[in-house]
């Protein structure tokens, strides 16, 4: 498959593959020929491993560096569980944060007509919230 068929069998865009392509991620053999780039069925294996470790808000860094030790034989299996177990404490901060966030707004919105239009009145109401 060249670059677009791959992409849109994967559900992603041309862009998409060619940059995982210059990061390491995917690496096509050529057509002697023409020299375009050639997909097969292990590129869809990787590129659907990709895309779901993606959703576990694994960077394309950590990916990489996953997929070299599975290419050199290793099992990263235990360490993607630490990883994803970091992961889970870190969304779990963020999401505290934002919620936290949320409920500040919250607050400021719900006590705006109180404020008026004083600046200051605003700024205070800020401060409490």
């Amino acid at each position: 498959m060249k670059v677009t068929e791959f992409a849109k069998r994967v559900g992603v865009g041309p862009d998409v593959v060619r940059y995982y392509v210059r990061e390491g991620l995917l690496a096509p053999s050529r057509n002697p020929a023409n020299r375009y780039k050639m997909f097969g069925s292990q590129h869809l294996t990787r590129m659907r491993f990709i895309r779901h470790v993606q959703v576990f808000g694994f960077t394309l860094s950590e990916i990489r560096d996953l997929m070299r030790r599975m290419d050199s034989g290793d099992c990263p299996c235990e360490d993607m569980r630490e990883q994803l177990r970091q992961k889970i404490v870190e969304h779990g901060i963020k999401l505290r944060e934002t919620q936290e966030r949320q409920r500040f707004m919250e607050s400021a919105y719900a006590n705006w007509d109180r404020a008026g239009h004083d600046v200051g009145e605003l700024c205070r109401l800020v401060e409490e919230a």
